[in-house]
């Protein structure tokens, strides 16, 4: 050992998290109960980014990234997509790639084997910023914009064969065109609020939705059929080929003939339409793109099945969405709040907790923000590289020594429960080729879990 190794040490390292990033147990002012996050000195993190130690924090999500094994869509923003639990895949469609082209294909990137799979090469005319939700095997998708035309056609896409129907839908009023609305269901119901086509809409809306008996069978029949054919399709070529063949194809044809089903029949009860829009009579607040996610509970949680839209709905951050009477209620919450004016975030429900991954901001960096359900406490999710496929060159570390990771927005994000990961594709990045993104959090739930524990022993012993 040298002298400079024998000599004492002047600093100690830092164990846990301030209550700045995490809750912990100590004592606090009633400001810090309702603290907000403050953005850190851009320009000095990127003057520091290399020299900056990192804080040891009691547990960290590992970040890395991957490429896709096979054939892929060209990198794109404004996709809609959905996650496919069945089959641990994420479902993307449409979308502008880096050079301004719209798209109309349908893609499948399945998270066990991290090939991309060609389902549909033309849905209806190509658009961005569309919004879907799954119900089923069948992914409904609403709105979007190409330019300054905006569309308001409701239609559903299969996920295993890619066929698409038009729904020609009814009632008195019925949503305008819009980008990016808010799509919830729950019982068959479709719920939609909010978007934005030159000003962002309050009103919401409900419409019904039925499968018949022979649907909800070929769904189930062609699930695994279709899935081997079409890989073996897409595991030959290069890259290169994919962008100049499939997409070349995608946008030669038209969509007349890809829905041509016949709704004749399709009614629900007999004073009320099938595929009719009515309109609740509350109005709230607007958001050009808001955020949401539809959150069912696990452990201590299990049983809960609650609607969540982040982004200042009367006056709070997050509220909570009640569709069955078409209202927002807010779902107040302490701990460090993330800033509400992110537009193009991603709200994800993982376990018993909620992430706000991205959005669009100034700061060129961000932390992952995470929303302990039970406790209704926001704190930033400690992230850092896996110094293997990603460095901390790849990010910043801020002044308290934490990792922040690039900043995007309009990424197709999902949670896979059974690789206790999330997922990233696509985005404002546009890297080509495609990556994709891997924050595994398991060891991470695992430590939050124990410390949840042991509050939860704190608070019974005290009483």
């Amino acid at each position: 050992m040298g002298n400079d190794q024998s000599a004492r040490r002047q600093t100690h390292e830092l164990m846990y998290d301030s209550f700045l990033y995490a809750p912990v147990i100590s004592h606090r002012t009633e400001a810090e109960y309702t603290s907000r996050f403050v953005p850190d000195d851009l320009p000095q993190m990127i003057a520091t980014k290399t020299h900056a130690p990192l804080l040891k924090t009691a547990y960290r999500g590992v970040w890395s990234m991957d490429h896709a094994k096979s054939l892929g869509p060209a990198s794109r923003i404004g996709q809609c997509h959905v996650y496919d639990s069945e089959n641990n895949s994420i479902i993307i469609a449409y979308g502008s790639d880096i050079d301004g082209k719209d798209h109309n294909d349908l893609w499948s990137l399945n998270l066990n084997t991290m090939k991309w799979r060609k389902i549909a090469s033309s849905l209806l005319p190509p658009r961005n910023y569309a919004s879907a939700v799954l119900i089923g095997r069948e992914m409904y998708v609403f709105g979007g914009a190409v330019e300054n035309h905006f569309y308001a056609d409701l239609h559903h896409i299969n996920i295993d064969t890619g066929k698409c129907e038009l729904i020609n839908c009814t009632g008195e009023q019925q949503p305008c065109p819009r980008t990016s609305p808010m799509l919830f269901h729950k019982d068959n119901k479709i719920y939609l609020w909010s978007g934005f086509d030159g000003r962002a809409h309050g009103g919401i809306y409900s419409i019904k939705i039925r499968q018949s008996e022979n649907t909800q069978e070929n769904n189930q029949r062609t699930n695994q059929e279709n899935y081997k054919e079409n890989e073996k399709e897409n595991n030959h070529g290069s890259y290169l080929e994919s962008n100049q063949g499939s997409y070349l194809e995608s946008n030669q044809g038209s969509y007349n003939g890809n829905y041509q089903g016949d709704y004749r029949g399709c009614h629900g009860n007999d004073d009320e339409l099938l595929f009719e829009w009515k309109r609740f009579d509350s109005v709230n607040t607007g958001l050009a793109a808001p955020t949401h996610c539809h959150f069912v509970g696990n452990g201590s949680l299990k049983g809960v099945d609650k609607y969540f839209v982040f982004g200042g709905v009367n006056g709070s951050p997050i509220t909570q969405f009640i569709p069955e009477k078409g209202e927002f209620n807010p779902f107040p919450c302490i701990g460090t709040i993330p800033s509400t004016d992110l537009t193009r975030s991603t709200l994800l429900p993982a376990d018993e907790y909620m992430f706000l991954i991205g959005g669009e901001a100034s700061i060129a960096y961000m932390h992952i923000f995470a929303l302990d359900v039970k406790r209704k406490w926001w704190f930033a999710f400690h992230v850092r590289p896996d110094n293997n496929s990603l460095s901390i060159a790849d990010g910043t570390v801020n002044k308290v020594g934490l990792f922040m990771l690039p900043r995007e927005h309009s990424a197709a994000v999902v949670y896979s429960p059974t690789m206790r990961s999330i997922f990233s594709v696509m985005g404002s990045r546009m890297m080509e080729p495609p990556p994709i993104f891997k924050i595994e959090i398991g060891e991470a739930l695992a430590s939050l879990h124990q410390r949840s524990d042991m509050l939860d022993m704190i608070e019974v012993s005290s009483k």
